[in-house]
């Protein structure tokens, strides 16, 4: 408070001395409660002012001395004008002044000065109910079950089946009464395909430990190869936006005919030494299918005869033959652990029709070059689950690339490589951890699909970050009954 301000609001305390002098009689008595009411309630800005203003009504009409020593008007005044700086105004002061007198006669000083005289603690808050509590409202959960399937895809229409509020079906689904659950079209799967996932599950476990508690093997020789097409934008996208922010516009010719490129990556199991020190990293590669081309006539963006980059977008078999031999085969020579070149890596893919026969002639006389033994096989039929790269390493890929928002396809090819190399190896490794979760509850279900992607924490706080996920005692009996089948 300025020096000019202060001398104003002297003068309007002048005008309101005579009318208050009754009031200020017993001063140190006042003090006291109007100290026991500030410390008793919250109160809100134009209460602060009255109250301040009648703090300053006694500094001028009783003095300071009389309040004694362990309380200031004067420092009460200072440390409320430091914290409400620029939100009061001597507007708000003057209003305080006129509403001081009506204050002094009001029910919360009768009720302060009731307290004191009793010598009860001062209680000043409002007695009134400051939350009323509506009856929880009961319905009968059971009519969940029986509503079909097709009128429970979101809340309005499961809201009107049950004649219930949409509001009260969105608290039970927050307290975890009833569950969203999200559907997806699987692969049929037919008797001949659920043998086959059997049969390949129980090959993964080490066949020393089926008689007592069965383990995985740690399918460090295993490469996991698999397609997929990377686009260089989504169909729909969702942005955090200020609300003086334009929004923005995204347009293409066709949604239909998205630039896109279509990758094949090669990835293995990451491998560790004695130490914990990361040995192999797991990551052979990932090609895109693309060729160079020469541009055949001058335009503003390259000069005729420069090489553009040109999609493949017919991969046949001749396509996928030509890049593992002269790609995937040489990334696995160059990449492969020494200590492990004598072993039999397997390279699996699934059954696509592009997708060359394990006894190819040209594979098979490129794939035993420089002492490796590298053989092709096929995963189950109709399981995309059983491949890492599509349970969940392809996914994590693609959501960082979508975050660079490519727009040629140079910058779209260069952020799927820098991604693909970036992604930290402990991903890979918990999608393998994952991949022999997925394979247990294969075997207890055989006609179902799961895809329980487990944090790599979890894994490392249970000691199998860089081992290999054990059967427990409870599903023993599940491998002797698929055993049996």
């Amino acid at each position: 408070m300025t020096r000019a301000e202060y001398l104003a609001l002297d003068a309007r305390l002048d005008a309101f001395s005579d009318a208050i002098e009754g009031v200020v009689q017993k001063t140190q008595e006042n003090q006291e409660i109007l100290q026991a009411m500030l410390q008793s309630v919250s109160l809100n800005l134009i209460k602060e002012a009255v109250l301040a203003s009648i703090m300053l009504i006694y500094v001028r009409c009783a003095g300071e001395s009389s309040f004694g020593p362990d309380f200031s008007c004067c420092r009460f005044m200072k440390s409320w004008l430091s914290v409400r700086r620029g939100s009061v105004s001597m507007v708000l002061f003057e209003e305080g002044l006129q509403e001081a007198l009506k204050m002094l006669q009001s029910r919360i000083w009768k009720q302060a000065v009731s307290c004191f005289s009793t010598g009860l603690a001062i209680d000043v808050s409002d007695r009134r109910a400051r939350r009323f509590v509506h009856k929880r409202l009961q319905i009968n959960l059971t009519k969940v079950s029986e509503i079909p399937l097709r009128r429970r895809t979101n809340i309005r229409s499961l809201s009107v089946a049950m004649e219930v509020a949409k509001l009260t079906l969105h608290r039970r689904i927050q307290e975890g009464v009833i569950r969203r659950h999200s559907n997806a079209v699987k692969p049929h799967l037919t008797d001949e395909n659920t043998k086959e996932r059997l049969l390949f599950c129980l090959s993964i476990l080490e066949s020393y430990t089926l008689a007592s508690r069965p383990i995985f093997c740690n399918m460090y020789n295993f490469v996991h190869i698999d397609e997929k097409w990377f686009f260089m934008s989504k169909e729909a996208e969702k942005y955090y936006l200020l609300p003086e922010e334009v929004e923005p516009l995204c347009t293409c010719r066709n949604k239909r005919f998205i630039t896109k490129v279509m990758f094949l990556a090669a990835v293995a199991r990451l491998r560790f030494d004695m130490h914990r020190n990361k040995e192999f990293s797991g990551k052979i590669g990932i090609f895109q299918f693309t060729y160079k081309k020469p541009a055949k006539r001058n335009s503003k963006n390259r000069m005729a005869e420069t090489l553009e980059t040109k999609l493949i977008l017919s991969v046949t078999k001749d396509v996928i033959r030509s890049c593992l031999i002269e790609k995937v085969l040489p990334a696995i020579r160059k990449r492969w652990l020494c200590s492990s070149m004598t072993e039999t890596i397997f390279i699996q893919q699934d059954n696509a029709r592009p997708h060359i026969d394990p006894r190819d002639s040209e594979f098979l006389e490129a794939a035993c070059k420089d002492g490796f033994d590298i053989r092709l096989c096929f995963q189950p039929p109709n399981n995309p689950d059983m491949n890492v790269l599509d349970l969940g390493y392809f996914r994590a890929i693609q959501s960082l690339q979508h975050q660079q928002a490519p727009t040629t396809i140079a910058e779209l090819i260069d952020a799927v490589e820098i991604f693909f190399n970036e992604l930290v190896t402990e991903t890979l490794n918990c999608v393998f951890l994952t991949l022999q979760e997925c394979m247990i509850e294969t075997m207890k279900f055989l006609r179902k699909f799961f895809s329980i992607y487990n944090n790599e924490y979890t894994f490392e706080n249970q000691g199998a970050l860089v081992g290999y996920v054990i059967l427990s005692s409870d599903d023993t009996p599940i491998v002797e009954e698929a055993n049996d089948k």
